[in-house]
């Protein structure tokens, strides 16, 4: 098992897993988000040959519309 951070918050994956498969648990892909990896801006295009490591830090962010 594996630990790292989602917005802030401690989770626990029980296997090895990459950023694609990771963010399609969690997160809907209808909607539009941007993904952070230990502080770095990741592109969509890179999600599936990111893998997970213990301590990383995800933050994902989307837009709210009326500001």
């Amino acid at each position: 098992m594996i630990t790292i951070s989602l917005n802030g918050e401690e989770v626990t994956l029980s296997n090895d897993i990459n950023l694609y498969d990771f963010l399609r648990e969690k997160f809907s892909f209808k909607m539009s988000f941007a993904v952070a990896l230990n502080g770095e801006f990741v592109s969509k295009s890179k999600y599936k040959r990111i893998g997970i490591n213990p301590g990383d830090e995800i933050e994902v962010v989307s837009a709210h519309p009326g500001g």
